[in-house]
């Protein structure tokens, strides 16, 4: 109803981020389990609104009876105009600014929001003329302000550009942000975070006049410098030291209908990488992968969307092959993380960049296969050259490693067919396919636990989670290790068939296993594991 589009009109006009939160995260919410978490949510949101809080229907009529009077100096006729104006509206705070949230602790399952205070004042047994919000509406609107709350300091004109940059970076990196969005917006530049895979709501704001400065003086920071032209793409990457820690970031900026948007994602840079165990493989799965690593050649695709972890797999396993003298070479687009000991490649493939020094992930790979590695990481393969340079490493003498943006096994298989691999030279060198997301991880400390094991998220979190219920994020994956009748069924196109078999004999494990472990172990919420559940 439009009370709905009332409460968010509210919140952008002080300035505060709106996030209504996906149905599927809140379906089991009730509003009590809101209240004995937080017992004054009705008197938060209404400060955060800046508006009258009213508990109970006596307090709504003394807080709005004054209203029903002729103020000072003003005639009958303005009077009877002024409350027939009210009644015609349909709703007060739409013509006055103002907001009454009234509720009580014994409402089950919604929260009371006036729309018309007026006629509840002349009309005291109508609940008519009270709406009824879903406690999920209320839910959203205050996590999101409570989690999401301004969290970067406001620009100041009295300060750089630079300082304000340092500052937003700052924000990022204590907010445990994997990436940051900076777009802009009608009137002004507006930044939010992508936290355990979630984007959050607007976190800050940069008025719309600074945009050039800050494009100018973001390209200007990165490493090596930018000069930032309007209207064009540009890739980069900046190094930034925050509190002692050396961190780096991957940028990109793309024009848009409002104006050039900017995404930051962050790199591990120069640290420790996870163990496989570490990154939640078990212990077959980690057999799996440990075998194939060991071989001399063939081809290993780690698969997945955006965002889920498949460059950390690939260090990880890069980690271990280095650590048992194997020399390896990647070839990545950019460097994400530092491996002492390795050779890293990175690929320069801008169209702004002389063709001279252009460097594509197919002439890179020809480049390292004279370097004599035993092991070839290839960061993407993203169209044919590349893949049949990675698959023709593979079969001299190489154990190749690459990515690709694929969503399950059966589908990696099938993209490597579609960018002209020939399925015979693909089943022979092929050793193994994996394909993964990340889901978050629910907070030990505050989760709420059910029998068998199984747990579930607990409304408002705790300090140890930062309110959000979820700290950290586990693999949830499928895992394909081809014997020769599997091989077989490649060249034929029947490779559907031997699934069973191979989980059989523990050669294919399913996302579905996965999350169904994960979720029954109390790992994970079953809403986040959902979709696994049920393919």
């Amino acid at each position: 109803m439009l009370i709905n589009t009332v409460l968010v009109q509210h919140m952008q006009a002080n300035r505060l981020p709106v996030r209504l939160l996906p149905e599927r995260e809140l379906a089991s919410y009730s509003w009590p389990e809101l209240l004995s978490t937080h017992p004054d949510a009705l008197q938060t949101i209404a400060q955060l609104l800046k508006i009258p809080y009213c508990a109970t229907a006596e307090a709504l009529d003394a807080q709005y009876t004054p209203h029903l009077s002729p103020a000072a100096n003003e005639s009958d006729f303005e009077y009877d105009q002024r409350l027939g104006g009210y009644l015609e509206h349909g709703y007060f705070p739409a013509h006055a600014g103002a907001t009454i949230l009234s509720g009580q602790a014994s409402v089950a399952t919604t929260v009371y929001v006036c729309a018309n205070p007026l006629l509840r004042v002349l009309d005291r047994h109508a609940d008519s003329t009270f709406v009824l919000v879903p406690a999920e509406i209320i839910t959203g609107i205050l996590q999101g302000t409570r989690l999401e709350s301004s969290v970067i300091a406001p620009y100041s004109e009295v300060e750089s550009i630079d300082v304000w940059i340092n500052k937003l970076i700052a924000a990022s990196y204590a907010q445990g942000a994997a990436d940051v969005e900076i777009t802009s917006h009608v009137s002004s530049i507006k930044i939010r975070f992508k936290i355990l895979g979630e984007w959050g709501g607007w976190v800050g704001s940069l008025p719309l006049g600074q945009r050039g400065a800050f494009l100018r003086a973001l390209c200007a920071s990165a490493t090596p410098s930018l000069d930032y032209e309007s209207g064009t793409d540009h890739d980069f990457k900046l190094e930034k030291r925050i509190q002692g820690i050396d961190t780096s970031w991957r940028g990109s900026i793309t024009p848009a209908a409002l104006g050039d948007s900017v995404t930051l994602r962050m790199l591990p840079g120069i640290g420790r990488v996870p163990l496989l165990d570490e990154l939640g493989y078990d212990e077959q799965a980690c057999k799996l992968l440990r075998a194939a690593k060991v071989r001399r050649d063939g081809l290993i695709l780690v698969t997945g969307s955006t965002g889920h972890g498949k460059t950390t797999t690939l260090y990880s396993l890069v980690t271990e092959m280095r650590d048992q003298n194997r020399k390896v070479f990647t070839v990545e687009q950019p460097i994400e993380l530092v491996i002492p000991g390795t050779i890293q490649k990175s690929v320069l493939d801008d169209p702004n960049i002389d063709h001279k020094y252009r460097v594509t992930f197919s002439s890179a790979i020809r480049t390292a296969l004279r370097h004599a590695p035993d092991v070839l990481v290839v960061g993407e393969t993203r169209d044919t050259e590349t893949a049949q340079a990675a698959v023709g490493a593979s079969r001299t003498g190489h154990l190749t490693f690459t990515t690709l943006h694929t969503s399950n096994v059966r589908i990696s298989i099938k993209r490597m067919i579609d960018l002209g691999i020939d399925p015979l030279n693909l089943a022979d060198t092929l050793t193994l396919v994996i394909s993964q997301n990340l889901v978050r991880k629910l907070c030990v400390n505050c989760r709420v636990e059910h029998a068998n094991g199984v747990c579930s998220l607990k409304p408002g979190g705790c300090p140890q989670c930062k309110g959000r219920g979820f700290m950290g994020r586990t693999v949830v994956y499928e895992m394909l290790s081809l014997d020769d009748e599997t091989r077989e069924a490649i060249i034929e196109g029947k490779l559907e068939r031997e699934f069973p078999r191979l989980e059989k004999e523990g050669l294919y494990i399913s996302k579905k296993t996965v999350a169904t472990a994960l979720w029954t172990s109390g790992v994970v919420d079953a809403r986040d594991v959902d979709e696994f559940l049920h393919v």
